[in-house]
């Protein structure tokens, strides 16, 4: 004899009931004693540049590097790394969400830089981006200023510039974003 089973009742795949109504309730944090979470109180870093500061201390350290170096070998993006890391310091009360979003280019560029310099084959997340490392690291060494556009080479027909000015037409005729099309 096989059991019924209740169409309202949820399980858990290990077969344990799910109870909906014994979670807390939207609205439950504002009973608690204020400033309970990291989150809740005010940043240690409310400056950008500071808290870039503490990160590229921190992320230049040897055991941060290897763990960064790990993880781009992983085939992990630099942008998810970068942005586990941020969000990581905002769960910690380091900094907000805002200076999080503001410091991201930076960390992903230093986090590139370095698996650059590991000469490792970075995941962008789109495999038709090629990049120059060796070229790279010669222009990292004699810290000369490196031209993205020269290191990075797509083989993608699209041109960002022709685009850029195709939609710039567009926006032109058409009198902005929320206006109707063909008026």
């Amino acid at each position: 004899m096989e059991k019924e089973i209740d169409k309202d009742v949820h399980y858990t795949p290990n077969g344990k009931k799910i109870d909906f109504f014994s979670r807390t309730p939207p609205g439950y944090s504002l009973t608690q004693p204020p400033k309970k979470f990291p989150w809740d109180k005010p940043p240690i870093y409310t400056d950008p540049e500071e808290a870039y500061e503490w990160l590229e201390k921190n992320m230049y350290k040897e055991e941060s590097i290897l763990e960064i170096i790990d993880l781009l070998e992983m085939k992990m993006s630099p942008t998810l790394i970068a942005q586990s890391v941020l969000t990581m310091g905002y769960s910690k009360g380091l900094w907000t969400p805002d200076i999080a979003e503001l410091i991201k280019p930076a960390i992903i560029t230093d986090i590139v830089v370095i698996g650059a310099k590991a000469e490792i084959d970075i995941n962008f997340g789109n495999e038709d981006v090629y990049v120059d490392y060796k070229k790279m690291n010669k222009e990292i060494d004699t810290d000369k200023e490196i031209d993205v556009k020269e290191n990075i080479s797509t083989e993608s027909s699209v041109q960002p510039e022709t685009e850029i000015k195709e939609i710039q037409k567009m926006l032109d005729k058409k009198g902005g974003l929320m206006s109707r099309i063909g008026e």
